[in-house]
């Protein structure tokens, strides 16, 4: 547990230097980093005054973001974890903390994944001070989201209200309020600065979809609520890149939506997989690996005996990366990188056959791949 980071990096095998440092945003470090807002109109929602600030900026309305906290802010837990370090005589436990946010009166709490992952003891702190053991009741490792179960009276429990993260639009208001380095129940403000991101990594399934915003997000706030304008929540924040300033994203409000019933049902939630690894490929991509192909997406690999390889579908080797097969198309649709592609085996599911087109050596073929389980051990 701690403070993750992942490097997400394209063209990885090419000694391409293009990668970022994801950083999720769970734990609190010893340090303190500067917490900043970035104040900004709600784009239609409220009337703003006339006047402006000295610096010509138009400012929002504190009384609606106060509003909106003070509703809100209930709803926000901090959730902290406990790992026995067993393998170090006298080490301890290793402690982590992160934010959730209450479902319902019936004491499910919406937190990530990587904010429990691994944890032995799970302890939900409410905003009125009450400390409660939780369990995990279901996880989605994929989209990385996980719902916990406390025991209390209903009465203490102040339920969020799920918006519809599909009808945002880049500059309306958002609002984050999580627990950033300890500090409870914290609030940043700014704007969608971007929708449908893709946080590609080598070496996991891409985060799609993601919404990008500069209300700050700090180690802690893992788990916490994106809102907008009317309290809703828009989004789960769940990372930063650490190299840059002002860049966090949140899980959409709508993929939490589509797995809460089977997270809260405590079923496994069953994701596609085509079971392979993949490099985009573009004109300079293409120059490294001296192929005259420079669109379409190189398996490096296709993982041994997953639905890819036994469909027939071969990766590159160490000596040849250019070697392995070119997805084209998926069922008709062109493909021209990993986040398209995994985004398309999304709306499939398990066991379903989709069919590829694939350049091998020069020349097109069409493949059909039943899709497997994305397996727990990836």
């Amino acid at each position: 547990m701690g403070h993750y980071a992942v490097g997400a990096t394209f063209g990885l095998v090419l000694g391409l230097s293009l990668g970022f440092g994801w950083s999720w945003v769970r734990s609190a470090p010893s340090s303190l980093a500067e917490v900043t807002t970035a104040p900004s109109p709600v784009g239609g929602e409220t009337a703003w005054p006339s006047n402006v600030t000295p610096s010509g900026r138009v400012p929002y309305d504190e009384d609606l973001i106060a509003a909106i906290y003070e509703r809100v802010s209930p709803s926000v837990v901090n959730v902290t974890t406990r790992l026995a370090l067993e393998s170090l005589p006298g080490a301890g436990s290793r402690q982590g903390t992160g934010s959730g946010i209450v479902l319902d009166t019936d004491g499910h709490i919406l937190t990530n994944h990587h904010v429990v992952d691994d944890a032995g003891d799970v302890e939900v702190t409410l905003a009125d001070g009450t400390h409660l053991a939780a369990r995990i009741r279901g996880w989605d490792v994929l989209n990385d989201l996980a719902v916990l179960k406390v025991e209390t009276p209903p009465e203490r429990l102040r339920p969020v209200t799920l918006g519809d993260s599909g009808s945002l639009q880049v500059g309306q208001l958002a609002i984050a309020i999580g627990n950033p380095y300890g500090f409870s129940r914290t609030l940043t403000v700014g704007v969608v600065s971007g929708l449908g991101r893709p946080i590609e990594d080598a070496g996991r399934r891409p985060l799609l979809d993601m919404v990008q915003t500069d209300a700050a997000i700090n180690p802690g706030s893992s788990g916490g609520p994106l809102l907008n304008v009317r309290g809703e929540v828009i989004g789960i924040t769940t990372l930063v890149d650490r190299s840059q300033l002002n860049v966090g994203f949140a899980i959409p409000a709508n993929t939490a939506r589509r797995v809460l019933p089977t997270l809260i049902a405590g079923e496994p939630v069953r994701h596609p997989w085509l079971g392979i690894a993949g490099v985009n490929l573009s004109p300079l991509v293409a120059e490294q690996l001296g192929t005259s192909i420079d669109d379409g997406i190189l398996i490096r690999e296709a993982t041994a005996d997953g639905p890819a390889a036994r469909a027939g579908l071969r990766g590159g080797t160490s000596a040849d990366l250019g070697g392995g097969d070119v997805i084209r198309s998926i069922d008709g649709r062109p493909v021209t990188r990993v986040a398209d592609l995994v985004a398309y085996i999304n709306t499939r599911q398990v066991g379903e056959t989709v069919g590829l087109v694939v350049n091998r050596d020069g020349a097109d073929r069409s493949l059909r791949v039943t899709l497997g389980e994305y397996p727990d051990d990836r």
